[in-house]
């Protein structure tokens, strides 16, 4: 895997922070394993574990797009 650095990086994290601002519910959380994320979003709900930051993102990314496409017609 590619590691990012500076702007990159940074632009990562801004979409990552934008995609859990659409989630009605997160835990995101380190232990000594890495990283884990519980997500909750209309009644779907989903743990994500991961080593890195990067990988997290990718993988929430993954989550998000399995959701049903009615989901996106839904309003809050």
């Amino acid at each position: 895997m590619t590691m990012l650095t500076g702007r990159r990086y940074g632009e990562t994290l801004v979409a990552f922070f934008t995609m859990l601002q659409l989630m009605d519910r997160y835990i995101l959380s380190k232990d000594n394993e890495g990283y884990y994320l519980n997500v909750k979003l209309h009644g779907h709900s989903s743990v994500i574990r991961a080593s890195n930051l990067h990988v997290l993102y990718v993988e929430l990314g993954k989550w998000l797009v399995t959701l049903p496409k009615n989901y996106w017609n839904q309003k809050k």
